[in-house]
């Protein structure tokens, strides 16, 4: 029964997260925010998809290849949502690259390929009974890795309150500003808790499959600005 929840819960959130990001594709498709709120879909679908494969028992070799696939897509989930808040902030009628947004993304690049290779994760140690993996031996990239996707969930963050607190955007444009940064702090909030505090700290890997459920507040926030 445990697993049939989970595999309904995950297709919901492919389901839920795929149809989210196609509404704003196709209200737009020539639209730079609307290509991007498509790719958080599909990046934060990928990103949950290893995030459970990984936890999954008894796959062998297949558990490290998806504990790195895992978070090489985790890094395109976290570069993806970095992007919609650029976007945002500097309005996508005069979009302009800045040197810094292209740094970020070579970095960006640079990092997701070092996530494939012994770099971040070297071997498997240990198992546990239920065939799960217990224990792994990192490399020196897995630091920088966090600092890197933790930079910009931070940037991220900024972005959408300063377009929030905006006093040239109109009063409507606020509110839909306001209501994207409170959809990106809650699935911020619910991702820390249940796919990184539970399953590190607490050892609790229970709720991983709820990953896609958590970025659908993102995510619907991003469709309400667009409508």
């Amino acid at each position: 029964m445990i697993i049939q929840l989970d595999i309904f819960l995950f297709g919901l959130g492919i389901v839920l997260n795929g149809i989210l990001g196609f509404i704003a594709y196709v209200t737009n498709p020539k639209n730079f925010v609307n290509i991007s709120i498509l790719l958080v879909s599909l990046f934060s679908i990928f990103w949950s998809f290893f995030n459970y494969l990984y936890n999954f028992p008894n796959i062998g070799s297949l558990s490290l290849w998806s504990l790195r696939i895992h978070m090489f897509f985790a890094m395109w989930y976290a570069f993806s949502i970095f992007n919609i808040s650029y976007l945002i902030l500097v309005n996508d009628k005069k979009l302009k690259f800045s040197k810094s947004y292209i740094v970020i993304f070579l970095l960006s690049i640079i990092i997701s390929l070092t996530t494939l290779t012994p770099f971040v994760f070297k071997e498997i140690i240990k198992f546990s009974a239920e065939g799960r993996i217990e224990k792994v031996k990192t490399g020196i990239g897995l630091p920088l890795f966090g600092l890197f996707v933790s930079t910009l969930f931070i940037i991220s963050i900024i972005n959408f309150v300063k377009k929030t607190i905006d006093k040239s955007s109109s009063y409507e444009e606020r509110i839909k500003n306001s209501i994207i940064a409170g959809g990106f702090m809650l699935t911020f909030l619910l991702h820390m808790i249940f796919n990184f505090i539970m399953p590190n700290v607490y050892k609790n890997t229970k709720f991983l499959i709820l990953g896609l459920v958590f970025s659908i507040p993102f995510v619907s926030s991003l469709i309400y600005s667009i409508r």
